[in-house]
């Protein structure tokens, strides 16, 4: 190779080491552009992953604690306060408190499409909306969730689960409100809100733009 340019002439020699200089310059100058596009490139997908994941993380806290007030709508109402009142006494039939917070469910449940069903246990019996149909099995302190909330003492959400209660078995997230009334331990109160995992996908596909594949809806244990 050395021998060959030394047999070119003066000016074809300055010529070529012309030509190689540009082109390694115009290499590393390609080269260098790429690194920054791409680094760009990255840095603003990422920043854009983030901004997503933090409008949805800030979207589902908001529909979860609309849920939990919706429950408290319900422990405030008229028909909700005669049903405790009348745990210790009886003096109201089952059926006749089942009636009147007919109109509570329908109320939490039109204000909160995704709700699936909605199960308050007492000493008394059991309430839900008619819409729902409960299943002859399992009690509800022979399942999982009781022995949770037994463990957590206090109200929390139970990660996605078949719902063991109604005949539907929708996939959901519960929210469980823990007891707290003054009543006797035999005569505490549960109530359980089953949210739809379905209707919180849907919601977060068409607020993010997101085919349901691009995501993982998980808990804070993972």
């Amino acid at each position: 190779m050395t021998k060959w340019l030394y047999t070119l002439s003066f000016k074809n020699r300055i010529w070529i080491s012309f030509v190689l200089l540009i082109s390694l310059g115009l290499i590393l100058t390609g080269y260098a552009s790429y690194y920054v596009a791409s680094k760009v490139l990255r840095e603003n997908t990422i920043n854009n992953s983030q901004e997503t994941l933090d409008k949805t993380v800030q979207m589902m806290d908001e529909k979860l604690r609309s849920i939990v007030v919706s429950t408290g709508n319900i422990i405030m109402s008229d028909a909700y306060k005669k049903m405790v009142q009348d745990l210790e006494h009886h003096l109201i039939p089952y059926y006749q408190h089942f009636s009147d917070l007919q109109p509570s469910f329908s109320q939490m449940l039109t204000m909160e499409p995704v709700i699936d069903s909605v199960l308050i246990v007492t000493s008394m019996g059991e309430f839900y909306p008619t819409t729902n149909q409960r299943k002859y099995a399992p009690k509800f302190e022979d399942t999982e969730i009781y022995s949770q909330i037994q463990y957590a003492k206090s109200s929390t959400w139970i990660p996605s689960h078949e719902d063991p209660f109604f005949t539907e078995g929708t996939e959901v997230l519960t929210f469980v409100l823990a007891p707290f009334t003054s009543l006797k331990e035999e005569h505490e109160v549960y109530i359980l809100v089953n949210v739809k995992t379905d209707a919180l996908k849907q919601m977060i596909i068409e607020n993010s733009g997101k085919n349901k594949d691009n995501f993982l809806l998980i808990d804070g244990n993972g």
